[in-house]
């Protein structure tokens, strides 16, 4: 399932009793935004790899033996994965017996071995540290709309459960805002989207610029050199002084847009050859655009991006055992051969990978598929990442038990998204004192930096 928010601006519910002072208010604050960001001269990107619909964690993340694997396999059913079956994963500090990933993800089995990629186990968004007593007894505030995907898309890209008294920004919008100073006088955006509108990148000043994975986004028929009569016509319009506000915030944008395109077409058309070769779907192109747009950073005097893909399926209610292969197998390929290609440009220590989705899946069955749940696993991915672990906490795989927000193996999640953003906002550039201007819950939770990354 796609996103159904991403066309409208709405203020959230307040849930959490977030007090004025607090990382909300002085968010508000719109000089703080400008404050010059850390004098660092070095390169870095981060990648969202959004998986829209639910991605099934337990059918991704296994356990592999003991009683964690037959607690499994009885709630699974017939959309079990036989042990055999399963590529080992053997985590530095394991904490269940064995773990495996689907045969399914070979690639990045591999990855993992060589310890370019992690997991995040049981992850999701909370207000606070949450158990199963206090979920069920109401005592603390939750994440409005649990097991919803419109909301909880939002909640994953805004990490503003708590609520607020301002309009909808992402936390990836708001490193942008802080360390836009990093790109200089560049006219391009440090939010890049190869996949459409997204939470996830909205700003207060930094605006996300839109491409497709085979180019940029022009208008038809605009000719920007030489006497293209609808090129002159055109910037006749936008030049033009507008009275009305809306007027003239929409020539600036158009003005904005065009010149952007110009930019990025040029810089792309003398972009070097990427020669990793990339399986031809289009998830795959969207991290070879990444990948052509990682190349070319000089020419558009970049520092800092923040680039926005996704891959959709995963609502797996049904056809589980035939959809969810397939889904994973084209992740695997793709961040594979994007991994090979951060490589193949001599920035793969520069280039993390994460992904997210809107929630996990539950572990028992409903015979074909599986439902919405809530505490998922995630993947990180890249030449920086301590990889060969396992970050968090993996859920108690038991039906009713101790993570089970009902009796169907919804894991209440034992680590929070807040705290994995937190953890890449470090890495990119946020300072320890900005840190809750881009993750305003994150003094709710006892750890800042979960580890995956160098400090």
């Amino acid at each position: 399932m796609y996103p159904t928010i991403l066309t409208r601006r709405r203020f959230l519910k307040q849930v959490g009793g977030i007090a004025t002072g607090s990382a909300f208010a002085t968010a508000l604050d719109m000089q703080k935004w400008a404050a010059a960001a850390p004098v660092d001269g070095d390169y870095r990107a981060l990648v969202c790899v959004f998986l829209y619909g639910g991605n099934d964690g337990m059918g991704t993340i296994v356990p592999r033996s003991g009683q964690a694997y037959t607690n499994y396999s009885d709630a699974r059913g017939p959309l079990k994965l036989a042990s055999s079956s399963l590529l080992p994963i053997n985590p530095i500090t394991a904490q269940v017996a064995e773990l495996g990933l689907p045969p399914a993800m070979a690639e990045l089995h591999a990855l993992f071995q060589q310890g370019k990629l992690g997991i995040v186990s049981n992850i999701g968004p909370l207000v606070v540290p949450t158990t199963r007593t206090q979920f069920q007894t109401e005592t603390v505030p939750l994440p409005p709309n649990l097991f919803a995907h419109d909301e909880q898309q939002e909640q994953w890209q805004s990490l503003q459960s708590s609520g607020s008294a301002f309009l909808l920004t992402g936390w990836g919008g708001r490193m942008a805002d802080l360390l836009r100073s990093l790109n200089g006088t560049s006219k391009v955006s440090m939010s890049i989207s190869v996949n459409g509108q997204n939470v996830l990148q909205i700003g207060k000043n930094v605006v996300q610029y839109q491409l497709n994975p085979y180019g940029t986004i022009g208008l038809d028929g605009y000719q920007a050199s030489g006497g293209d009569q609808i090129a002159t016509a055109l910037r006749a319009i936008f030049s033009q002084s507008r009275g009305n506000l809306l007027d003239a915030e929409w020539n600036a944008k158009m003005t904005r847009a065009i010149e952007t395109e110009q930019t990025v077409s040029t810089a792309l058309a003398s972009a070097p050859a990427v020669t990793t070769v990339f399986p031809d779907t289009n998830f795959a192109q969207q991290l070879k655009m990444a990948a052509r747009l990682i190349s070319v950073r000089s020419l558009l005097g970049l520092r800092r991006q923040v680039f926005f893909t996704a891959l959709g399926g995963f609502d797996t209610h049904g056809a589980q055992n035939v959809d969810h292969p397939v889904l994973l197998r084209n992740l695997s390929k793709a961040l594979d051969a994007f991994y090979k290609a951060t490589v193949e440009l001599g920035v793969s220590t520069e280039v993390t990978t994460f992904t997210a989705s809107d929630f996990g899946r539950t572990l028992v069955n409903n015979e074909q598929g599986t439902d919405h749940g809530w505490g998922n696993h995630q993947f990180i991915l890249g030449g920086a990442v301590k990889g060969g672990e396992c970050y968090g906490k993996y859920p108690n795989v038991l039906v009713a038990g101790p993570d089970d927000a009902y009796e169907q193996g919804r894991w209440i999640p034992t680590t929070s998204v807040d705290q994995y953003a937190a953890t890449l906002a470090k890495w990119f550039g946020v300072s320890a004192t900005d840190i809750p201007l881009v993750v305003p819950n994150i003094a709710r939770f006892p750890s800042r930096d979960l580890g995956f990354l160098p400090a």
